[in-house]
């Protein structure tokens, strides 16, 4: 296996100096997502699932080391260095990825886009990162009846637990004729080289009056819905869906609750200037910026046009805030923007 350096930042209270317990899952713009928890008081485990070959492990422990600022850790091969609110991803001194951020615990969880695994995943905008988690294992991590998979995602409750919402299984097609199926399965797709399946609870496994059994039905996905969030990677079937993340902000502390939020994605290009190709709009509940996941059929995307999100916050009707245009997706940009809303200038009308 060759030899990976990870180098990570992370804003997560200062860490309280690396030394408290804490668990924390970081997402790239390209979809990369792994997971850091503390291990007693000078280690780590790094959870890189999803970023990784199927031949090599998905969970490394790492031990704290001295370092000049933040927490550093490492085990001589991998390096993992907590610092900041970003993550820098290192291979043998070459920078992979340097746009990777600490989810917040309000947010939704990040959409997977993993060409590992083969695995598009949208979760719904109802699991925020404080009450589900996903862990992806792959190869010889995975145990019990999905030996036999080559990768496993995995999305639980963060209960004492683990409760199981979600499970998606990736078999190699060669394997499999060996696979038994459990009952609950789903079938998702077949790209040629591997099947897709996915594993979802029969019934709440909670008494359901309880507060655990309330949230778990709150939580539960339908086979439906799945179906609709699932596509395989680089495959454009029945609905499959591509996304684009934005987060907004802005200065004003006066906005009353009930302003409407309204982001757009657009295609920019001379022959179809300013189509919307997706937008939502949602009403806030304290006039705080959302962070907003843009679904879109991939087949909508031209790699030769140029697209662009916005943002605006709307009162009773009128625009008070506005941001411009991002460029995202094709022409070498990504799947994430931040957009700045600022006051709508008065225009002026000159006097005759």
């Amino acid at each position: 296996m060759k030899k990976i350096l990870f180098l990570i930042a992370l804003s997560y209270a200062s860490l309280a100096q690396a030394q408290s317990s804490f668990s924390q899952t970081f997402r790239c713009s390209n979809g990369t997502i792994f997971q850091v928890s503390s291990q007693g008081e000078d280690s780590i485990v790094v959870n890189r699932g999803l970023y990784q070959k199927a031949t090599e492990p998905s969970r490394i422990t790492l031990k704290q080391v001295i370092s000049a600022s933040g927490a550093r850790y490492s085990d001589g091969n991998y390096t993992v260095w907590l610092k900041g609110d970003n993550a820098t991803i290192l291979k043998d001194e070459t920078v992979l990825q340097s746009d990777c951020a600490a989810t917040r615990a309000d947010e939704p969880l990040s959409p997977v886009r993993d060409a590992a695994s083969g695995v598009v995943f949208i979760p719904p905008d109802r699991w925020l990162s404080k009450d589900v988690r996903l862990t992806a294992v792959a190869g010889s991590d995975i145990q019990g009846d999905a030996k036999l998979a080559a990768h496993q995602l995995s999305y639980t409750l963060h209960d004492a637990q683990h409760t199981k919402l979600l499970d998606i299984l990736v078999f190699p097609s060669s394997d499999w004729p060996k696979v038994t199926a459990p009952a609950q399965s789903l079938m998702l797709g077949n790209d040629g080289q591997r099947i897709y399946i996915a594993l979802l609870p029969s019934k709440n496994p909670f008494e359901p009056s309880s507060e655990a059994g309330q949230q778990f039905a709150q939580l539960q996905i339908s086979a439906a819905e799945v179906k609709q969030a699932f596509s395989m990677y680089g495959t454009v079937v029945n609905q499959a869906i591509e996304t684009v993340r934005v987060k907004v902000s802005w200065m004003e502390k006066s906005l009353r609750p009930g302003s409407e939020q309204i982001i757009e994605l657009r295609d920019m290009s001379a022959d179809k200037p300013g189509e919307i190709i997706a937008k939502h709009s949602q009403v806030l509940e304290k006039g705080s910026p959302k962070p907003v996941t843009l679904r879109f059929d991939p087949a909508a995307i031209n790699p030769k046009h140029q697209y662009q999100v916005s943002a605006k916050l709307m009162q009773e009707g009128r625009l008070v805030l506005e941001s411009s245009a991002v460029d995202v997706l094709t022409l070498s940009h990504g799947r994430d923007a931040q957009l700045w809303l600022t006051q709508k200038k008065a225009v002026s009308t000159p006097k005759p």
